[in-house]
């Protein structure tokens, strides 16, 4: 009994290093990890459903634990924190059950331009400051 499970995890191994990139990747440059996490999990053989729901699946643990240390730390506000936790873990199982109806190359093109939008519309903390200062 003991040694069927790990006979089941070796072939994953190898990934663990793949995960800790993705991590390591992620935080350097800022970016979330999904960026980096679904095109590996690609490239080992997952289907792009796969990869992405795995990606997605690791959104929900992510959002919640930051939430809660944004909380203690009160950089945000009670309300603000809840509403995000809660519509990151509600739209991650929303979006999972749409993705079942889409080919696999569909969801990858419709990822690839959400980051597109988030690339044009997100303006680094640094360029707000100088804004709000000047004027």
């Amino acid at each position: 009994m003991g040694t069927d499970w790990m006979a089941e995890l070796q072939p994953l191994l190898p990934m663990l290093p793949l995960g800790l990139l993705a991590g390591l990747l992620s935080g350097l440059l800022g970016i979330g990890g999904g960026l980096i996490f679904s095109p590996i999990l690609l490239m080992v053989g997952l289907s792009p459903h796969q990869a992405l729901a795995t990606s997605t699946l690791a959104i929900v643990p992510t959002t919640l634990g930051a939430s809660w240390s944004h909380l203690r730390s009160g950089t945000l506000p009670g309300k603000a924190t809840m509403v995000i936790a809660a519509a990151a873990c509600l739209s991650a199982g929303l979006f999972s059950r749409i993705g079942h109806g889409l080919q696999g190359w569909t969801l990858l093109g419709l990822q690839a331009l959400m980051y597109l939008i988030l690339c044009l519309t997100i303006t680094p903390r640094g360029d707000r400051e100088e804004r709000s200062g000047s004027q």
